[in-house]
């Protein structure tokens, strides 16, 4: 590594809560494609101001090497005083640069003549982009580059920024983008900083050794972890576990998908709803959907279908104005279609979290947004529960529980909502872009709570990392109204279309190839069949299966009744086992009564 650029030596800076950095070293050197992370309020933000020099320090000492330049991307840059995209990026700097301007202006579809003013936030961010690094500066500082862009914008700002000869200090939560594009990782911990000198694909594993070290120094000094670390040595090797457990039970969940998705056949195809109640929870039938009117009208639904069931887990994806929020308000009867036939099932309850976080007051305490009605207790799936300890579960501490909404960070408003929608009974959860704000150890709280929960999820989110880890099948928006589901995460949904794209793009060059590769791409037809004992054990699940979900249900109250463990602790410990006994035998019924039903409707089409 070449000579260092900038070096921070036991840095100190005192923040609004107390000290924010306490003996902060690090050294910059030319190259490093530095990524920031540590938690919400951790002073992320803040070190990207200290280097850039907008902000000074208590103590310590600050080194720069001489002649540096600058280049900051902030989060929310000041576009008020220009009136073209262009002004915006070029602000008067040397006009024999223009060239880049306008062929990055072109990649990314903006007319630099725009009128600033009426950019969308992802067009804003994209010229603020621009303009960070049209001087191809020393030292480039983003501050959550990829906020408000779309997948397709994130992929070609990583694509940039592998190419820059820049040295770049980052800050991000979108953990696929820190992973492509970053080769040091600088974590902020409890008022200190470490430096991982690899990519953050490499974090996890480092991070569990660094805090396993920590503890077993603790322990050899007999003392305990700082109270206000959540982390410990039994605890990482816990989620670790609890990690893999979930990955395993989401595969199933994909493969289940999968073969779902190949046996229904056709797109438009219509499965018989109403037998078994509750296990269907959303069916869209040949739906379209356009919005404006005259050459302005624009097609964003084109004669789409989809069987949304129980427990399903799926995310809406697509360019930024490609329709997602209209497609997810059609399904879940927010916004009627203009042509075809949308089925809702029975007994839905809907908790929708939107981006703009409308259920908080700033001047709510923390502990009334989930008890409007005082109280210190919270019904937790029918279960009473202290409002200190639930909120513990969402990494609060016991004094934020009685601060007011306003003094929480965007972060943590959203752990807020999170720990509102899971103590309320629903069953179908509607996530619009859930991972804005939302810092490592909370994105990891959020996919566990996710993989709990029992209900069916719907979501739109441009987080790649997130949606391999959490969905189930993926709903992606090509333009022009084409939509299909492909099983599994983004990642996987991405093969699929790219190996389809490359074989319609073989087949167009070698039309010889064509019966080949449609034996690659598609399995072998097989002629359906379904045998009279599967027509039977289907008629028998139709009946079981919401007889079943009927007795979980009442299991479940009986065991919520208010001192019942206290009276009857036998009675009640026989009614606990009884009721995993009877979830597993329905979720057993469940898989079979999908796979009875997607097979009776491939023998009726034939």
């Amino acid at each position: 590594m070449s000579k260092a650029q900038i070096t921070l030596q036991n840095i100190v800076l005192n923040g609004g809560d107390g000290i924010l950095f306490n003996q902060l070293n690090l050294s910059i050197s030319q190259g490093m494609k530095m990524a920031i992370v540590g938690r919400n309020g951790c002073g992320k933000s803040t070190l990207l101001k200290l280097i850039s020099k907008q902000i000074g320090i208590d103590d310590g000492r600050l080194f720069y090497q001489p002649g540096l330049t600058y280049s900051m991307l902030e989060q929310v840059p000041d576009l008020s005083k220009y009136s073209t995209i262009f002004d915006f990026i070029t602000d008067g700097m040397d006009p024999d640069l223009d060239y880049k301007a306008y062929a990055w202006l072109d990649e990314l579809n903006l007319d630099s003549t725009r009128d600033i003013n009426s950019l969308s936030g992802g067009e804003a961010r994209k010229a603020a982009l621009i303009r960070s690094f049209y001087t191809d500066p020393d030292i480039l500082i983003l501050d959550e580059p990829t906020n408000h862009l779309d997948i397709e914008s994130i992929a070609w700002l990583e694509q940039k920024l592998k190419k820059l000869r820049s040295t770049i200090i980052f800050v991000s939560h979108d953990r696929a983008f820190l992973a492509n594009v970053s080769n040091h990782v600088y974590w902020i911990d409890r008022t200190k900083g470490h430096l991982m000198k690899k990519s953050f694909s490499e974090f996890s594993q480092w991070q569990t050794n660094v805090l396993s070290d920590e503890a077993e120094i603790q322990r050899k000094l007999d003392k305990n972890i700082e109270a206000e670390t959540i982390w410990s040595k039994k605890g990482i090797k816990a989620r670790r576990t609890r990690d893999e457990g979930r990955m395993r039970a989401l595969q199933k969940l994909r493969a289940e998908k999968s073969k779902y998705i190949k046996q229904k056949g056709s797109a438009n195809a219509k499965l018989a709803s109403g037998n078994a109640s509750g296990l269907m929870v959303i069916e869209a039938n040949n739906i379209s959907k356009s919005l404006g009117e005259g050459d302005a009208n624009k097609c964003l639904i084109d004669n789409f279908s989809i069987r949304i069931n129980r427990r399903d887990r799926i995310a809406i994806v697509g360019p930024n104005g490609v329709g997602k929020s209209t497609l997810l308000k059609v399904l879940i009867g927010e916004l009627a279609p203009d042509e075809g036939h949308i089925e809702h099932g029975t007994n839905l309850t809907k908790t929708y979290i939107s981006q703009s976080r409308d259920d908080l007051k700033p001047k709510m305490r923390v502990k009334d947004v989930l008890s409007p009605e005082g109280g210190d207790q919270i019904m937790v799936h029918g279960k009473p529960k202290n409002i200190v300890a639930y909120l513990k579960d969402f990494l609060f501490s016991a004094e934020q529980v009685r601060q007011p909404v306003s003094s929480l960070s965007g972060g943590e408003q959203c752990r807020l909502l999170f720990a509102k929608a899971f103590a309320n009974p629903t069953n179908l959860l509607i996530l619009d872009e859930p991972t804005n704000d939302l810092d490592l150890e909370t994105l990891e709280l959020l996919e566990n709570l996710l993989a709990n929960y029992d209900g069916t999820i719907i979501l739109i989110s441009h987080d790649r990392a997130f949606l391999d880890a959490v969905v189930s099948s993926t709903i992606f928006m090509h333009g022009n109204g084409k939509i299909i589901e492909y099983a599994g995460g983004y990642t996987e949904a991405q093969e699929q279309i790219n190996f389809e794209i490359k074989k319609q793009q073989t087949t167009t060059q070698k039309p010889v190839e064509k019966a080949k590769l449609a034996e690659v791409y598609q399995a072998p037809v097989k002629t359906a069949k379904m045998s009279f004992k599967d027509e039977h054990r289907l008629k028998e699940l139709n009946d079981l299966v919401p007889q079943t979900e009927q007795l979980v249900a009442t299991i479940t109250q009986q065991l919520a009744k208010p001192n019942f463990y206290e009276k009857q602790p036998t009675e009640f410990s026989k009614l606990a086992k009884k009721l995993d006994h009877k979830k597993s035998q329905l979720e057993k019924m469940e898989d079979e009564w999908i796979n009875l039903l997607a097979l009776k409707e491939e023998v009726e089409l034939g």
